[in-house]
C-alpha cells in the first residue's frame, strides 16, 4: 500500500516515474532488482556498440578507403577499431558539456540537438524526392547548413536554462 501511494505521489512529476515505479513495485515487491540492472546494462551496452559498429564501418568503408584505396583487410579493421577508440574518447570528453547544457538535462540537451540536426536532413529528403534537378551538391550545402548549426551551438554555448536556443 505504501509502495502505491509513492507511485502516486511520483506520479506528477514525470522525472521520477519510471524510476518510483520500478524501485518500489518491481524491486521491492517482486525481488528483481538484479534483473531490472541487467536488463538496463544490456539496452544500453547493446545501443553504444551498435553505434559504433556503424560509426565505424562508416569511416572505414567511406573515408579510409578514399585515402587508401588499396589497403588489405587486415588495415581496414585495425583502422575501424583506432577510429572507434577515437570515437570514445570524443564522447568521454563530451560529457562535460552535456553536463553544463540545460543544467544536466540530458533528455532535453539530446532535444536540442535534434532540432539542430532535423531540419536540413529533412530538406534534403523532401527536395530529393519532389524536385528532379536537385543533385549532390544542393544536399552537401543543405548538410553542410546544418554542421554550421552545430558549429553556433558548440561555439557560443546557445543552449540555455530554459531549453529554448
Amino acid at each position: 500500500m505504501v509502495g502505491g501511494l509513492r507511485i502516486l505521489s511520483y506520479s506528477l512529476n514525470t522525472k521520477f516515474s519510471f524510476f518510483s515505479f520500478s524501485s518500489t513495485f518491481i524491486c521491492v515487491f517482486l525481488g528483481l532488482r538484479g534483473l531490472m540492472l541487467s536488463v538496463m546494462m544490456a539496452s544500453l551496452m547493446s545501443s553504444l556498440t551498435s553505434v559504433f559498429n556503424s560509426a565505424s564501418t562508416l569511416f572505414t568503408m567511406d573515408i579510409y578507403t578514399k585515402i587508401r584505396p588499396y589497403s588489405k583487410e587486415r588495415e581496414l579493421m585495425i583502422a575501424g577499431r583506432v577510429f572507434i577508440l577515437v570515437l570514445i574518447g570524443i564522447s568521454i570528453a563530451w560529457i562535460p558539456v552535456v553536463q553544463s547544457a540545460q543544467s544536466g538535462q540530458l533528455y532535453d540537451y539530446i532535444q536540442s540537438i535534434t532540432s539542430y540536426l532535423t531540419p536540413p536532413v529533412a530538406a534534403v529528403f523532401m527536395l530529393a524526392i519532389f524536385c528532379k534537378r536537385v543533385n549532390e551538391s544542393v544536399s552537401f550545402l543543405l548538410v553542410q547548413s546544418c554542421c554550421c548549426c552545430l558549429n553556433r551551438n558548440i561555439a557560443f554555448g546557445s543552449i540555455g536554462e530554459t531549453g529554448t536556443i
